[in-house]
């Protein structure tokens, strides 16, 4: 058995994404649902 692993740059936007998991049916972890305090000094728009 060979087991990769890749970084999840690919489906971030889709795993992180509450609404999305919401749309599947998927359980939303409550740490997703809070706003976080921690300054994010870059994201894409």
């Amino acid at each position: 058995m060979t087991i990769l692993c890749d970084y999840g740059s690919r489906y971030q936007s889709k795993l992180f994404n509450p609404d999305f998991m919401r749309s599947k049916n998927l359980p939303v972890p409550d740490w997703m649902e809070t706003q976080s305090t921690i300054q994010v000094p870059f994201e894409q728009a």
